[in-house]
């Protein structure tokens, strides 16, 4: 069994709403880590004081078996 953490993307636009938007794996020793870090500097991207008309978040990484 291969494991992975994943981190998945959201993009949410005003008027249409929420849709996925694809994710990247992290594998290794450090993977969860990495994971976190990458979602937290994504998401540091987000600094509006309110929603901007278009936006896209980083979720928690979440463990997966890449063999299913």
């Amino acid at each position: 069994m291969r494991v992975a953490y994943r981190v998945h993307y959201t993009e949410y636009e005003r008027g249409w709403g929420s849709r996925p938007d694809g994710h990247k794996d992290f594998e290794g020793a450090d993977a969860l880590t990495e994971a976190k870090k990458h979602a937290d500097e994504f998401n540091a991207q987000n600094t509006a004081p309110s929603a901007p008309d278009w936006y896209m978040i980083a979720s928690e990484p979440q463990l997966v078996d890449l063999d299913k």
